[in-house]
């Protein structure tokens, strides 16, 4: 009766942890909006490059602490980020030539 209770912190859920890493990769995209505002747009047709910036350190903090579903949503955010600019970036490519 009289020995201590510890708190033990709940255990995080995956799926729970999986939408916030791909909430916080949405977040973190706002970083570009300074920057495509200063390159008048460029920088959002090549977000793919830029986003290695902070969403490569982004993945290993959530990795560290141990929230893989965290770093799983970050990476599957960071990859749908990657192939919507590179189909951008095709189709602005495509424009200009003919068939």
């Amino acid at each position: 009766m009289n020995e201590p209770i510890f708190h033990q912190p709940p255990k995080p859920d995956f799926r729970h942890d999986l939408w916030r890493g791909i909430g916080l990769v949405l977040l973190l995209h706002l970083v570009q909006v300074p920057f495509a505002l200063y390159s008048k747009g460029v920088t959002l047709l090549f977000m793919w490059l830029s986003q290695a910036v902070y969403v490569g350190p982004a993945v290993i903090v959530a990795l560290i602490r141990q929230r893989y579903g965290m770093a799983v949503g970050i990476i599957i955010a960071a990859a749908l980020t990657f192939l919507l600019s590179v189909g951008i970036c095709g189709v602005m490519a495509g424009i200009g030539t003919s068939f």
